[in-house]
């Protein structure tokens, strides 16, 4: 078994490989593999979806996979 956290600002459900598979910002146990991890709900995020190999993880040392909310990322490219 591997474990992943997907951090997001929000509380938002976290869909691994087309299924609902829990929550933003906790720790989820997953098998290990190539993996397409996005979030439910609007696509008011970016990447729009992460496409990762999950191996050699720990519950201590869950992998980290990132969204960050568009607004955050249309206000750096203004600045």
């Amino acid at each position: 078994m591997e474990y992943i956290v997907v951090r997001y600002p929000k509380h938002r459900q976290v869909i691994i490989d087309g299924e609902l598979s829990g929550f933003t910002n906790i720790i989820l146990m997953i098998q290990n593999g190539h993996h397409q991890i996005e979030l439910d709900g609007k696509a008011d995020y970016s990447p729009s979806k992460s496409i990762v190999m999950v191996k050699n993880t720990d519950v201590d040392f869950p992998m980290k996979i990132e969204f960050i909310p568009l607004e955050e990322t249309e206000e750096e490219s203004d600045a």
